[in-house]
């Protein structure tokens, strides 16, 4: 899908094509000070959403991108996503944003069009929310569209989500919209391991920070007794 910037910039920089290399850095700043203000919107939306909040902002991703096709391959999104988020549960949110992503390159309008959005999927055996920026601007210069009919860009934030905080209705609303319904069932039984798993950790951490505090280990006994007894 479309030639990276970078690597155009490489190939150029090798032919001291002074003019396309011009243009390209050109493109390449437009589109980096697009993500920039854009992804400290998004992160600052996320963790502070009253309905689908964050713990924290685990995963970053951004690609760069010229003369894109009008229509997205679903194996490049597919691909996209998965460079990113792992599980078996990701077939909707390919789907959800390969259809926002056709939107704005079916539309070859001149100038900039954009679409954000977030969604909540199982991955990475957890409830993740994905906020997402996807932009293009296409050009009208003709010497510019010598070089590159337009300059595209994606933007990929991945969350944790806040489980003491977030509305469960609207929880399930969403992760509904992500999730194909025969998966539904096999998504709830995953949900309630990682349910108990969380129960778990949550006991057992308290008991760490104490033992690490007295020199004592979960379940009684010291450590350094166990240190004598492995010698």
């Amino acid at each position: 899908m479309g030639s990276s910037i970078s690597q155009q910039l490489k190939e150029q920089q090798a032919k001291s094509d002074e003019q396309t290399i011009e243009t390209l850095t050109m493109m390449s700043k437009m589109l980096t000070n697009k993500v920039a203000a854009t992804s400290a919107e998004l992160e600052s939306m996320a963790l502070g959403d009253s309905k689908l909040p964050v713990v924290a902002i685990v995963s970053k991703t951004e690609k760069y991108k010229t003369s894109v096709s009008s229509k997205a391959n679903d194996a490049d999104v597919d691909s996209a996503i998965k460079e990113v988020l792992s599980g078996e549960f990701l077939t909707g949110l390919t789907t959800i944003i390969s259809g926002a992503l056709n939107a704005i390159l079916g539309d070859t309008s001149a100038g900039e069009m954009e679409k954000q959005g977030y969604h909540v999927v199982f991955a990475n055996n957890s409830l993740v929310r994905v906020d997402y920026l996807i932009y293009k601007y296409e050009f009208t210069s003709k010497g510019i569209k010598k070089i590159a009919k337009n300059a595209f860009c994606y933007y990929l934030q991945v969350g944790v989500l806040d489980l003491m905080k977030v509305n469960p209705q609207v929880l399930l609303y969403e992760l509904s919209r992500a999730i194909d319904e025969d998966q539904i069932k096999e998504v709830e039984e995953r949900l309630k391991e990682l349910g108990q798993f969380a129960k778990d950790l949550y006991n057992i951490v308290p008991e760490l920070e104490t033992s690490q505090a007295t020199g004592s280990l979960p379940g009684g006994g010291k450590a350094h007794e166990a240190a004598e007894e492995q010698e």
